[in-house]
């Protein structure tokens, strides 16, 4: 994100970057709503603890390591630890990733000469997202309380070549995500078009 904003404003497009940079803030900022909701009774150092830990922009990672150590509930906390890391990667996912992406793309298209940078800062983004969004699915479902309690819903990954299915999650759902960048894109490009005609006064479009 921060490579995208500064090559935004490189190229004069300050619009864009001002917008990545907004949808980072509300990120942050639906993070900081759930940081202060699941430690508001555990103790001013612990929720300032918390939220240090989203302005450093380390509550992905800090949360995923509580998860891998099975970490329990602490007593007093809103939510356990694997329901507060998928909630604050959904945050991540709805407030900054896909709309940054959908941006990009549509960046993209809006160039006469296409850069590599920006390309791979596309990919690199559709990647993150659906490594983010196949890690809440996979979790959920490997989970020994949610298979006990819901074996007919959970179970589809199995035990065994779990890496594979894995691999094939991210493939498929950067694949997609990829599919609906674009489409999304060519959308807004040519409803932008579409207004413009209107404006003018250009009776054809109908």
């Amino acid at each position: 994100d921060i490579f995208t904003i500064a090559r935004f404003f490189n190229e004069g497009r300050g619009g864009y970057a001002i917008a990545s940079i907004a949808f980072v803030v509300v990120s942050l900022w639906i993070q900081f709503v759930i940081v202060i909701g699941q430690n508001r009774n555990l103790g001013i150092k612990k929720l300032a603890y918390e939220m240090l830990i989203v302005s450093f922009l380390l509550k992905p990672a800090i949360d995923a390591r509580r998860v891998a150590r099975g970490d329990a509930q602490e007593e007093g906390a809103l939510f356990d630890p694997q329901f507060e890391l998928t909630l604050t990667k959904l945050a991540e996912i709805f407030a900054e990733a896909i709309p940054s992406s959908v941006l990009q793309t549509y960046a993209l298209f809006g160039v006469e000469e296409v850069k590599l940078s920006a390309v791979l800062s596309v990919l690199s983004s559709a990647f993150a997202l659906s490594y983010s969004s196949s890690v809440i699915s996979f979790d959920w479902d490997i989970d020994p309380s949610k298979r006990s309690t819901a074996p007919n819903f959970y179970g589809y990954v199995k035990d065994t070549n779990r890496n594979s299915v894995m691999f094939i999650m991210i493939a498929m759902t950067t694949s997609h995500v990829l599919m609906k960048l674009i489409a999304c894109s060519l959308i807004l490009r040519l409803s932008g078009t579409w207004f413009l005609l209107y404006m003018a006064g250009d009776m054809s479009i109908y």
